[in-house]
């Protein structure tokens, strides 16, 4: 199964194009195939045969390369609208920031300018605000718990010293309600 080599010059409109290996094996393999039966038809049925065999081997690449290019485009369909979910959820990740960051105390410039990021750069930004507001609130609650704990010159604490407080506001309070128009009698 050689490739067919002739004493004829190519045709220029041949050498333009050059032709994987596959595919002139492909048309060598089948002229010597056919050569036999080429031979013995006229030169117009002969061409009528190899243009028919070579239109049906050209229709079968483009059949080939077509179903390449859906089976890519659907991929690229599908990774397109996979990347719309993925902006839309970033999108409302940084709509919820921005308005926890808005009750956050988080001063006016620095919001403007992290409004004016898109999403996927504004997010980690949002984030940090956030992050250091939540530092910030989690060592309040360290300084309240300690002032809480801390003990008074005669060894009560804040809590128990505004837990009586608040008791006796409440006591004060119902003995107000029992007296009429709030005097004694």
């Amino acid at each position: 199964m050689g490739t067919l080599k002739a004493d004829v010059p190519p045709s220029p409109h041949w050498t333009m194009i050059r032709a994987d290996e596959d595919i002139q094996s492909s048309v060598s393999q089948f002229l010597e195939d056919e050569t036999i039966n080429l031979r013995s038809k006229s030169l117009s049925e002969s061409v009528v045969d190899v243009s028919r065999w070579l239109g049906s081997q050209i229709q079968r690449e483009r059949d080939g390369w077509a179903y390449k290019v859906r089976m890519a485009m659907q991929e690229i369909e599908s990774h397109r609208r996979e990347t719309l979910k993925i902006q839309g959820l970033l999108q409302e990740c940084t709509d919820q920031l921005r308005t926890i960051a808005g009750y956050a105390n988080i001063d006016e410039e620095t919001m403007e300018k992290i409004a004016e990021e898109e999403p996927k750069i504004a997010l980690p930004m949002y984030i940090e605000c956030i992050s250091v507001l939540l530092n910030d609130l989690v060592e309040d609650r360290l300084r309240c718990l300690q002032i809480m704990k801390k003990k008074e010159s005669d060894g009560m604490s804040i809590s128990h010293i505004l837990q009586s407080y608040l008791h006796k506001l409440q006591l004060s309070s119902d003995i107000m309600k029992k007296e009429p128009n709030g005097q004694n009698q």
